[in-house]
């Protein structure tokens, strides 16, 4: 399923920051870094390589400094979740982002909650037109104008992408 453009990406990356080594203390700059390799190893299939950094960044780095940051961080690792099929983990981390969004309020971070509703029609057990469902709010997340950096909003939400989620075939 990999094209050799996403493999050869993927290659490139890897290649251009062997030899870097971000510094743990300072925080953006390690969030950004490990963003960019999730995001580079989600790019190429390699979920479960990208759910580990994601993972591994959460639990390394403090991050109450900056709540959207992490709330970003783990809608991410949601996708990640989605895309390994495992339902519990996405439910469970689901659950986790959501309060996170309510304390810090919906207008804040609408863009996340929209994103994660794509997710849930992606990993209900529903069949009837989650295609339809999914594409009906790409649009809508794609026109939000954050000020803040935003992972989620990295992710290449097109067709390939709802094809993706779609042919998931959850086991619960």
């Amino acid at each position: 399923e990999k094209t050799t453009v996403e493999t050869k990406e993927y290659t490139e990356y890897k290649e251009l920051f062997s030899d870097f080594e971000p510094d743990p203390n300072n925080v953006p700059q390690h969030v950004v870094f490990t963003v960019y390799n999730a995001l580079g190893s989600y790019y190429a299939g390699r979920y479960e390589e990208s759910a580990k950094m994601l993972n591994n960044l959460i639990s390394e780095v403090s991050l109450k400094k900056y709540p959207l940051a992490q709330t970003e961080i783990k809608a991410l690792l949601c996708l990640q979740y989605c895309m390994l099929k495992d339902v519990e983990l996405f439910n469970q981390l689901s659950n986790s982002v959501q309060r996170n969004i309510r304390i810090l309020g919906k207008d804040v971070c609408e863009n996340v909650l929209l994103f994660l509703k794509i997710l849930k029609i992606a990993v209900s057990e529903a069949k009837r037109e989650k295609d339809k469902k999914i594409s009906s709010l790409i649009p809508k997340l794609k026109g939000m104008k954050l000020d803040y950096f935003s992972p989620t909003s990295y992710i290449r939400m097109d067709d390939k992408f709802v094809e993706r989620l779609i042919a998931l075939e959850i086991q619960g």
